[in-house]
């Protein structure tokens, strides 16, 4: 008779059989291939065996460092983040900050130059205007009166 734990689904789709040495209650006969000490006592334990007190309490212990652990883990996790995200928002403030002053600055470059420019212009328009006036008297001049 084969138990449901007997057949398992091959890759192509299909159900076969387990093999012998893959089933249920089979001991290795090589020792690499062996389960260590305390899991076979584990595993004889929940087929109703006893185990002893000190193997409870090493479960129990293994049990709470595990957690104890994965604890720690995820609080260290969670203040890398935390810092990761500090750390992000410091950059975008700064960047933001470095483009607003960088286009402050340029713009007032930039007006700064333009009223120069103006300046420059109103100038040589009184520059032209003083020559137009000198030619004009010039040319008066020679006129015959």
């Amino acid at each position: 008779m084969t138990s449901a734990h007997d057949t398992q689904r091959a890759t192509d789709g299909g159900v076969g059989p387990i093999p012998e040495a893959n089933r249920r209650g089979h001991r290795p006969e090589v020792e690499q291939d062996k389960p260590f000490d305390k899991f076979a006592a584990l595993a004889d334990r929940a087929d109703g065996s006893s185990g002893t007190v000190a193997d409870e309490e090493h479960v129990r212990s293994s049990s709470a460092s595990a957690r104890s652990k994965a604890a720690q883990r995820a609080l260290l996790a969670v203040a890398v983040v935390g810092v990761l995200a500090w750390v992000l928002q410091t950059v975008l403030d700064r960047r933001r900050t470095t483009r607003t002053d960088h286009l402050v600055r340029t713009v007032r470059g930039t007006m700064a130059d333009t009223v120069d420019h103006v300046k420059d212009t109103v100038d040589h328009m009184k520059d032209t205007v003083d020559h137009v006036k000198d030619a004009v008297v010039h040319v008066k001049d020679r006129l015959p009166v």
